[in-house]
């Protein structure tokens, strides 16, 4: 009877521990699998091409910086305005005046530093100076520049010019790295905008 008892015990003892080591291996397998580390890949086309598109968003000439200048540059343009000109100051002796022509001829310009005269003035142009101003707009591929031409630079005055015609609206940031022919426009209208006969009067009254 002892005999029989010790046997009966002995093999629940074993099925047990069968049973606890089925379930001990099933569970270090799972955790296992949850552990798994996923094999290396070799980057994909769409994974090279994704890394090319952050380089180019983050190089100097991107879209996105070129977009982000000219919306920080893009001027306030009213219906009437014909041409203007706006010349900002340095550390030298650069001229500065605000010049705004509307469509009527009507010019007036705030001379601030180191131009021919200070202060308000008016004159009237006619239409064949207005027609000047659109022959060296198009002489020099003005309509076909960017809109800003700028860098991360210092003691650099900065020229905003724009012209509104009828078929066509252009307006131009220049700081630094700008073309030739905008240069030269540029100063082609500052030349003639010094032979206008320009009369000074009260923007007050």
């Amino acid at each position: 009877m002892k005999v029989r008892a010790a046997l009966s015990l002995a093999v629940i003892v074993f099925l047990i521990g069968c049973k606890n080591s089925k379930k001990s291996a099933e569970k270090n397998d799972q955790q296992a699998a949850n552990t798994e580390v996923a094999p290396a890949v070799a980057p994909s086309d769409d994974t090279e091409i994704a890394e090319e598109a952050e380089d180019q968003y983050n190089a100097p000439d991107s879209i996105a910086l070129k977009a982000a200048q000219i919306d920080r540059h893009r001027p306030y343009i009213t219906a009437s305005m014909y041409f203007g000109m706006y010349r900002s100051a340095c550390y030298g002796q650069c001229p500065v005046y605000n010049l705004d022509i509307d469509t009527a001829g009507r010019a007036v310009i705030e001379a601030k530093r180191f131009f021919d005269f200070e202060g308000f003035h008016e004159t009237q142009l006619t239409p064949a100076q207005m027609q000047f101003i659109e022959d060296k707009a198009l002489e020099t591929g003005y309509f076909s520049f960017d809109h800003v031409y700028d860098a991360n630079v210092t003691d650099l005055p900065s020229t905003l010019t724009i012209l509104q015609t009828d078929s066509e609206l252009q307006w131009v940031y220049d700081r630094l790295n700008a073309p030739k022919e905008l240069r030269r426009f540029e100063s082609e209208m500052d030349a003639f905008i010094r032979t206008l006969d320009w009369k000074p009067f009260d923007p007050k009254k």
